[in-house]
């Protein structure tokens, strides 16, 4: 939208592929009335009004960029599996890739649907449904105590 593009273009400028652009526009298509159009379109203007005049920006593109190559180590993996023993054994059991997911979402604040664990499986034909049962499963567990 800074760019003036259209609203899939700005998913591609996002590195969020354009199909995930054009559904989302589909979906709040569905959802918003045409009266309730403007008044989203005048919300999401004046988010970008607010972030360009705030003092300090997150560079979440550069971000991004520098960790498009970015796996967990075995040796880093290793440290973060310690204390996750109620997960191992099972069928979505814990792993270094599904780890790298998440991580990489939190670090960018993007959707580990989109980092590169997931998007290398899905570009080489292989399926993604193991890895998001894991981060599903994560998602959803509570600490001790809670």
């Amino acid at each position: 939208m800074a760019a003036g593009g259209t609203w899939p273009e700005s998913a591609l400028t996002l590195a969020i592929p354009r199909a995930s652009g054009e559904q989302s526009l589909r979906i709040l298509g569905r959802l918003l009335a045409d009266h309730l159009w403007s008044h989203f379109d005048n919300a999401v203007e004046g988010l970008a009004r607010d972030m360009d005049a705030a003092a300090r920006l997150v560079d979440l593109a550069t971000r991004r960029e520098r960790l498009r190559s970015w796996l967990l180590s075995e040796v880093e993996w290793s440290q973060l599996l310690t204390g996750l023993d109620q997960f191992t054994g099972r069928g979505t059991s814990p792993t270094a890739e599904a780890a790298t997911a998440l991580v990489w979402a939190q670090a960018t604040e993007g959707d580990h649907l989109h980092g590169r664990v997931l998007t290398t499986l899905r570009t080489s034909g292989q399926g993604t449904s193991r890895i998001t049962a894991t981060i599903g499963q994560l998602h959803s567990c509570q600490p001790e105590g809670r």
